[in-house]
């Protein structure tokens, strides 16, 4: 099954120059836990996660953040994000991020996804590299049972 047959076509993204403050409010509202980052031609130049921005927030503990973290004082928290809200992504975000096309195989992108241990990626079209959507896990686990039921 291709890319383009189970891919999420949401364009959600922010722009290098767009702020962690704005980065943050996009994430939560939308429910997300990273989006890519586009130029002005819309071509994926990065992609910045909600653990990336709490590295930034809190760079000491950065070898420390993994999938989940435990929240010991929420207050300090918030005022380290309150701190670093006027960064830009550009700041945080992952430079030249993996990225996979809409006529690439579940099965290539599974092997990206388990081997890069990636939890969404982004999707751009073949010829332009223009962002096109993105492969969440979920996306690719409906997939799968949907390619072998």
């Amino acid at each position: 099954m291709k890319v383009k047959d189970f891919m999420t076509r949401d364009l959600t993204s922010l722009s290098p120059e767009s702020t962690l403050k704005k980065a943050v409010s996009l994430l939560s509202k939308a429910s997300l836990t990273g989006v890519p980052v586009v130029d002005k031609e819309l071509k994926v130049v990065g992609f910045v996660s909600e653990k990336d921005i709490i590295q930034i927030a809190f760079p000491s503990s950065a070898g420390l953040v993994h999938d989940s973290i435990f929240v010991h004082d929420f207050s300090r928290i918030l005022q380290q994000l309150g701190e670093i809200g006027e960064k830009k992504v550009d700041d945080a975000m992952t430079s030249d991020p993996i990225v996979t096309d809409e006529e690439k195989t579940d099965e290539e992108v599974a092997e990206i996804m388990l081997t890069e241990k990636i939890k969404i990626l982004p999707v751009v079209r073949p010829k332009t590299k223009i962002l096109a959507g993105v492969v969440t896990r979920s996306d690719l686990l409906k997939a799968l049972f949907e390619k072998n039921e």
